[in-house]
Protein backbone atom coordinates (compact mmCIF):
# COMPACT_ATOMS: atom_id res chain seq x y z
CA UNK A 1 0.00 0.00 0.00
CA UNK A 2 1.16 3.61 -0.94
CA UNK A 3 0.49 6.25 0.97
CA UNK A 4 1.27 9.63 0.07
CA UNK A 5 0.49 13.23 0.63
CA UNK A 6 0.82 16.18 -1.57
CA UNK A 7 0.99 19.88 -0.33
CA UNK A 8 -1.17 21.84 -2.73
CA UNK A 9 -1.41 25.86 -3.14
CA UNK A 10 -5.35 25.14 -2.76
CA UNK A 11 -5.00 22.57 0.42
CA UNK A 12 -2.46 23.92 2.21
CA UNK A 13 -2.99 20.91 4.94
CA UNK A 14 -2.16 18.71 1.98
CA UNK A 15 -4.04 16.19 0.09
CA UNK A 16 -4.15 12.36 1.35
CA UNK A 17 -3.44 10.04 -1.14
CA UNK A 18 -4.10 5.74 -0.39
CA UNK A 19 -3.70 3.60 -3.23
CA UNK A 20 -3.26 -0.49 -3.47
CA UNK A 21 -1.44 -2.13 -5.91
CA UNK A 22 -1.06 -6.18 -7.03
CA UNK A 23 1.62 -7.39 -9.32
CA UNK A 24 1.12 -10.65 -10.79
CA UNK A 25 1.99 -12.80 -13.88
CA UNK A 26 -0.11 -13.53 -17.11
CA UNK A 27 0.86 -16.61 -17.84
CA UNK A 28 -1.61 -16.45 -21.17
CA UNK A 29 0.24 -12.98 -22.09
CA UNK A 30 3.65 -13.93 -21.23
CA UNK A 31 3.73 -10.16 -19.31
CA UNK A 32 3.74 -8.67 -16.12
CA UNK A 33 0.43 -6.71 -14.90
CA UNK A 34 0.27 -4.36 -12.46
CA UNK A 35 -3.27 -3.67 -10.99
CA UNK A 36 -4.12 0.02 -8.89
CA UNK A 37 -6.83 0.77 -6.88
CA UNK A 38 -6.70 4.21 -5.21
CA UNK A 39 -9.46 6.07 -3.39
CA UNK A 40 -9.84 8.76 -5.51
CA UNK A 41 -12.14 6.13 -7.99
CA UNK A 42 -9.49 5.75 -10.49
CA UNK A 43 -8.58 1.68 -11.04
CA UNK A 44 -5.31 1.16 -13.49
CA UNK A 45 -4.13 -1.88 -15.16
CA UNK A 46 -0.28 -1.63 -16.35
CA UNK A 47 1.32 -4.20 -18.08
CA UNK A 48 5.58 -3.86 -18.01
CA UNK A 49 7.20 -2.39 -20.64
CA UNK A 50 10.11 -4.38 -21.30
CA UNK A 51 12.19 -2.16 -23.41
CA UNK A 52 12.41 0.69 -20.88
CA UNK A 53 12.90 -1.78 -17.76
CA UNK A 54 16.04 -2.96 -16.83
CA UNK A 55 17.65 -4.85 -13.56
CA UNK A 56 17.15 -1.68 -11.59
CA UNK A 57 14.10 -0.25 -13.21
CA UNK A 58 10.66 -1.19 -13.87
CA UNK A 59 8.60 0.50 -15.57
CA UNK A 60 4.37 -0.17 -16.18
CA UNK A 61 2.28 1.90 -18.86
CA UNK A 62 -1.64 1.43 -18.80
CA UNK A 63 -3.63 -0.46 -21.21
CA UNK A 64 -6.89 0.03 -18.94
CA UNK A 65 -7.62 2.97 -16.99
CA UNK A 66 -11.10 3.48 -15.13
CA UNK A 67 -12.77 6.87 -14.68
CA UNK A 68 -10.41 8.83 -16.48
CA UNK A 69 -10.40 11.07 -19.25
CA UNK A 70 -10.56 9.15 -22.79
CA UNK A 71 -7.09 8.56 -24.19
CA UNK A 72 -5.42 9.00 -21.00
CA UNK A 73 -2.69 7.23 -19.86
CA UNK A 74 -0.36 6.57 -16.97
CA UNK A 75 3.13 5.41 -16.08
CA UNK A 76 4.23 4.11 -13.09
CA UNK A 77 8.23 3.40 -12.73
CA UNK A 78 9.52 1.90 -9.94
CA UNK A 79 13.40 2.52 -9.63
CA UNK A 80 15.92 0.62 -7.25
CA UNK A 81 17.96 2.93 -5.64
CA UNK A 82 19.80 0.71 -3.38
CA UNK A 83 19.21 -2.38 -1.26
CA UNK A 84 16.96 -0.33 0.93
CA UNK A 85 15.24 1.71 -0.76
CA UNK A 86 13.50 2.21 -3.69
CA UNK A 87 11.64 5.17 -5.74
CA UNK A 88 8.03 5.68 -7.54
CA UNK A 89 6.88 7.76 -9.94
CA UNK A 90 3.53 8.82 -11.51
CA UNK A 91 3.47 9.79 -14.62
CA UNK A 92 0.42 11.11 -16.37
CA UNK A 93 -0.44 11.96 -20.04
CA UNK A 94 -3.62 13.59 -21.08
CA UNK A 95 -5.15 13.22 -24.69
CA UNK A 96 -2.20 14.25 -27.26
CA UNK A 97 0.22 15.57 -24.62
CA UNK A 98 3.25 14.26 -23.25
CA UNK A 99 3.68 12.61 -19.78
CA UNK A 100 4.08 14.43 -16.76
CA UNK A 101 4.80 13.98 -13.45
CA UNK A 102 2.09 14.05 -10.74
CA UNK A 103 4.15 12.18 -7.74
CA UNK A 104 7.25 10.64 -6.75
CA UNK A 105 7.59 8.70 -3.55
CA UNK A 106 11.65 7.19 -1.54
CA UNK A 107 10.21 4.05 0.12
CA UNK A 108 12.68 3.19 2.69
CA UNK A 109 13.06 0.02 4.35
CA UNK A 110 13.16 0.62 8.39
CA UNK A 111 14.80 -1.97 10.15
CA UNK A 112 13.41 -3.54 13.10
CA UNK A 113 15.42 -4.97 16.33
Amino acid sequence: MNLGLSRLKRIPKGEHHIDKGFISFDKSRNTIVFRQFNNEGYINQYILNNELSNDSTLVFETEIIESFILGGKARWTIKKVSQNEIETTFDVSFPNKEYTCFGVNALVRKEYN
